[in-house]
């Protein structure tokens, strides 16, 4: 999975040139030097067609060096918190997209005026709590031009990719081809 999202960044940030540093958070317990192996083997036009210039002979082939990377502790790393949060939200909008719409737009909405709004007392203190983040953060990221969205699908997704924020959402591409769940392999 980390190999498929560290490709999958880098072909859509191809503007970043080929040398490359990352920093995860440390509890993730994954064997970063194979990853870094495979992923500067990998050619990032792979599939992709490209116009051949006049004078090429080969394809281009386009790799990447990891120049740097080590596993951080995300308390002492505030854009690794930054990245925790979006990537909790996210996770939240997907799982509970319907329950924040209703939330937070449900009463500005005409579609759902005659939907009945959620009962305050079937709401977890707990997901009030993330709803009333979520709709901080979003508000936040509408105020400073962020390009996501989360009304039309609900659930927070990048309307351009090639700005600053970026969602990405595993979609297995076939039967055998499945995302780790969340607790182990065993889950």
């Amino acid at each position: 999975m980390y190999y498929k999202l560290l490709r999958w960044v880098k072909q859509q940030w191809l503007h970043g040139g080929e040398e490359w540093c990352f920093y995860p958070d440390e509890h993730t317990g994954i064997n970063w030097e194979s990853i870094i192996e495979v992923i500067e083997n990998t050619d990032l036009h792979k599939k992709k067609d490209f116009a051949p210039e006049l004078f090429d002979i080969f394809p281009k082939r386009r790799f990447i060096r990891v120049q740097d990377h080590a596993q951080v502790i995300s308390e002492k790393e505030p854009l690794v918190q930054a990245i925790d949060l979006f990537s909790g939200l996210h996770r939240f909008s997907r799982e509970n997209g319907d329950l924040i719409f209703t939330e937070i737009f449900g009463e500005q909405d005409q579609h759902t005026f005659f939907e009945p709004i959620a009962d305050p007392e079937k709401i977890s203190r707990g997901n009030r709590s993330k709803i009333t983040v979520f709709h901080k953060v979003y508000k936040a990221c509408s105020d400073k031009s962020m390009y996501i969205s989360f009304k039309e699908r609900r659930y927070l997704w990048s309307r351009k990719k090639e700005k600053n924020m970026n969602f990405w959402f595993y979609e297995p591409m076939g039967e055998l081809d499945k995302a780790p769940k969340k607790g182990g392999p065993s889950a």
